[in-house]
C-alpha cells in the first residue's frame, strides 16, 4: 500500500491488514482504535458502547487490568466505514514517522499535549480541535518545522485519543 492508497482507502480491514503485516500497530493503538469505533458506532453510541470505549481507553493507558475486560460482555461492532478509516488515519502514520527535535518539547508544549490527550469532548471521545490548534502554535513557536505534524494538528479531524501527532509529542507508542 502506498501513501496515496492509504489516504484514499475506504476499507478499514484492508488498512488494518496493512498495518499488521508491517508490524506497526501495538496493543495500545489497537485498543484505542477499538475505543474510537465503540464511541462512533451509531448503535453503540449509548451506554454500552461508551462503557466499552472507556474500558478500551483505560486498558490502553495501563489504568485497567485485562481481567476487567473479561467482565464486559462481548459487543458486536458495526460502524460506518468512512468513519473507521478516518480513525485509522488519525491513529497511525505509517508512511512518515515523526522525529521530534527535543528542543520542540518545551514545558508548554508538553502541558498542552497532555491537556489535549486528557480533556476530550464527550460522549464522542474526540480530542478538542481548539486545543490541538493551540498545541500546533506552541510547537511552531518552539521551532517545529515538521509541516506534516503541524498540518495534522490543525486538521479538522476528528482526532481521537491515540492521535499519532499527540502521541509523538507525549512519547506514547
Amino acid at each position: 500500500m502506498t501513501q496515496s492508497d492509504w489516504d484514499q482507502c475506504c476499507e478499514p480491514q484492508k488498512m488494518l491488514k496493512f498495518l499488521c503485516d508491517s508490524g506497526r500497530p501495538g496493543d495500545r493503538k489497537l485498543r484505542l482504535y477499538a475505543a474510537a469505533c465503540c464511541r462512533h458506532a451509531p448503535r453503540l453510541a449509548g451506554s454500552p458502547g461508551t462503557k466499552v470505549a472507556h474500558l478500551c481507553e483505560r486498558l490502553a493507558d495501563g489504568l485497567a487490568s485485562p481481567a476487567e475486560a473479561l467482565r464486559v460482555r462481548r459487543v458486536s461492532l458495526r460502524w460506518q466505514t468512512a468513519q473507521a478509516c478516518a480513525a485509522l488515519r488519525d491513529l497511525f502514520n505509517p508512511f512518515h514517522p515523526l522525529l521530534l527535535d527535543a528542543s520542540w518539547l518545551t514545558p508548554t508544549v508538553l502541558s498542552l499535549a497532555t491537556a489535549a490527550y486528557e480533556h476530550r469532548l464527550l460522549p464522542s471521545g474526540h480530542l478538542d480541535c481548539a486545543r490541538l490548534l493551540v498545541l500546533a502554535d506552541a510547537l511552531l513557536d518552539a521551532g517545529c518545522n515538521d509541516v506534516g505534524l503541524l498540518q495534522h494538528l490543525r486538521g479538522e479531524g476528528p482526532h481521537w485519543r491515540g492521535c499519532f501527532a499527540v502521541d509523538a509529542v507525549l512519547s506514547k507508542g
